[in-house]
């Protein structure tokens, strides 16, 4: 018998602010929060990866997202769930 595994299921953005302040840190930030990519906007490059590993930063105009790898901001997450 073949074990079949469920695709994760993705918070949306807008649950961010709720979902993570329970989570955050003294810099205002959640570490290890993996994100979803919409792979069809324009500024996502082929050659990117669609999931990444990301630091999330409380701000009053919504969620920001930082790259855990090269610091770099995030613009197009369509999803997020915290790594286990």
């Amino acid at each position: 018998m073949t074990a079949v595994i469920a695709p994760p299921t993705w918070n949306t953005i807008a649950d961010a602010a709720s979902g993570l302040a329970p989570l955050l840190d003294s810099a205002g930030g959640v570490s290890n929060v993996i994100v979803k990519l919409d792979i069809t906007n324009i500024a996502h490059r082929d050659t990117e990866p669609a999931y990444r590993l990301v630091r999330y930063a409380a701000s009053s105009s919504g969620p920001v997202w930082y790259d855990a790898r090269t610091g770099h901001r995030l613009y197009n997450v369509v999803g997020w769930q915290m790594a286990q």
